[in-house]
């Protein structure tokens, strides 16, 4: 079924759980045709639900400096109601130097899920990963920067061919100009990277930011990919 809020038009299935995956490949939603982009952190289990179906799918991703990533995902936490899921009274009750040495800290992510290794210690993480997720960016996933949020987005556009759509001018404008979007991109606290917390957090997501710095320069490149569809 289809769901409508200020934003645009969702599906009823949530794809940011390995649940609602689960759930999303029985109702058959890449048969459904009903969603033109699903959003995931399980890449490697979104894909089970293309396997043997006509229909492909094309990966794309907003990447964002790990240090900022995880400081912006502090301070989500902290707005979170006492009747959310994801709600944890341990990490309200932290300040952010304390937060940053803490258990609650997610350690390269990004190269654990692109090198299918989310199931190992970050310390664990070797050359080996970080050169098998390059690789995966660099022939797989459609690349956007937070730092260049709207040329990220028009290159998304024009790829996909969003523009067709006549909601899809509003449903951008909605979601930049809402509330959620405005809380994520702020910088609640200027971080130097001089300071003890930006240190912490780069030295716990060191292979996560080597290939941050990989993904910018396929950025550049991919720039003329995605001119040939404007």
């Amino acid at each position: 079924k289809m769901a409508e809020d200020n934003i645009g038009h969702f599906v009823n299935v949530d794809t940011t759980t390995l649940e609602g995956l689960n759930r999303a490949k029985e109702l058959g939603l890449v048969e459904s045709r009903l969603a033109q982009a699903m959003v995931t952190p399980y890449l490697e289990e979104a894909s089970t639900l293309f396997q043997h179906k006509t229909t492909t799918g094309r990966v794309f991703a907003m990447l964002r400096n790990p240090v900022l990533r995880e400081v912006a995902r502090y301070h989500h936490q902290l707005t979170l109601p006492r009747y959310h899921p994801n709600y944890n009274q341990n990490i309200n009750n932290l300040h952010l130097h304390q937060y940053v040495e803490s258990s609650f800290v997610q350690e390269n992510m990004l190269v654990k899920a692109l090198a299918s290794a989310t199931h190992i210690a970050s310390g664990e993480i070797n050359e080996l990963h970080i050169d098998t997720a390059k690789k995966v960016l660099e022939r797989y996933i459609l690349i956007g920067l937070f730092e260049e949020f709207e040329e990220s987005l028009d290159r998304f556009d024009h790829y996909f061919g969003w523009t067709k759509y006549n909601e899809f001018a509003t449903c951008r404008n909605n979601f930049l100009t809402s509330l959620e979007f405005r809380e994520g991109s702020s910088n609640h606290i200027p971080l130097s990277p001089e300071s003890f917390e930006y240190k912490a957090l780069a030295q716990r997501n060191w292979a996560d930011i080597e290939l941050y710095d990989y993904a910018r320069s396929l950025f550049k490149k991919q720039k003329t990919l995605t001119a040939k569809y404007s």
